[in-house]
């Protein structure tokens, strides 16, 4: 093989992982250990982000199978994992681009191939980034596959995603792995340069949110299964105090916190 035909490889890899053929990528790989092209020269960030675009996940199998270290690039644009959660939700006009199934394909491949389900995203210095992105916008069984793969549920800040985005099937999920229905945050997930911002960040509880953000069926899961209504936030305010603050008659009127729907 001459050097202008292994020049040629990677463009030719890359397009074939564009086409979404595995077997031709299959077969560039081949030639590569052929002739003793090592595979981190042909497998980067784009190829396996490619792989994952092309939606057909039989390619990404192909070069994890060779390279599964590439699971795990990471750069300020995110890494594979995170490319992959939220797609069936969401696209440049807001809508769907994958279908559910698709996704928990990819993600599962990418679990039991080595990917971290722990791996920091970006300049985000703590784990959780993926089971807070799954736990808000993803099919449900993505959640399950990060926890199974051992995902931090402590202090992730999946359950508040959850309460914020009123998923009641994930908050059970994340309880029964062991989430704290009152949890506070130790560290800031919240890009602000305002302190009282970020000590009020660190203040609330999950019911807090669930109030503010109006998520009226989280906040009555989860004074049903416990969830304290008196714990204050750095404004001194309790949950029942926001409710009687934001003048909603009908939580006013019945401190349950009734499921109604949004206005």
């Amino acid at each position: 093989m001459t050097s202008k035909e292994i020049s040629n490889l990677y463009p030719m890899l890359h397009m074939a992982i564009r086409a979404g053929s595995a077997m031709i990528t299959k077969l560039l790989l081949e030639i590569a250990e052929k002739h003793n092209i090592p595979y981190s020269s042909l497998i980067l960030r784009d190829t396996i982000f490619a792989a994952i675009d092309c939606q057909n996940v039989a390619v990404l199998k192909e070069l994890a199978n060779v390279f599964p270290e590439s699971l795990n690039f990471s750069s300020l644009v995110g890494n594979p994992m995170s490319h992959t959660i939220g797609r069936s939700q969401r696209d440049k006009n807001g809508g769907p681009i994958w279908n559910g199934q698709t996704e928990i394909d990819y993600v599962k491949v990418l679990l039991e191939k080595g990917a971290d389900p722990n791996a920091n995203v970006g300049r985000k210095t703590s784990p959780g980034s993926h089971l807070t992105a799954a736990a808000k916008i993803s099919p449900l069984e993505v959640t399950r596959l990060l926890i199974e793969h051992g995902a931090q549920v402590r202090q992730s800040r999946a359950l508040q995603a959850a309460v914020e985005a009123n998923r009641v099937e994930v908050l059970e999920i994340l309880v029964e792995h062991g989430a704290d229905l009152n949890e506070r945050l130790q560290k800031p997930l919240l890009h602000s340069n305002d302190p009282r911002k970020i000590e009020q960040h660190l203040s609330e509880t999950p019911l807090h949110i669930a109030v503010r953000e109006k998520t009226y069926e989280a906040a009555a899961w989860l004074l049903k299964h416990g969830a304290s209504r008196s714990i204050r936030d750095s404004h001194h305010q309790s949950a029942d105090d926001l409710v009687a603050l934001g003048g909603d008659a009908k939580l006013v009127e019945n401190r349950d916190f009734p499921v109604v729907s949004r206005k």
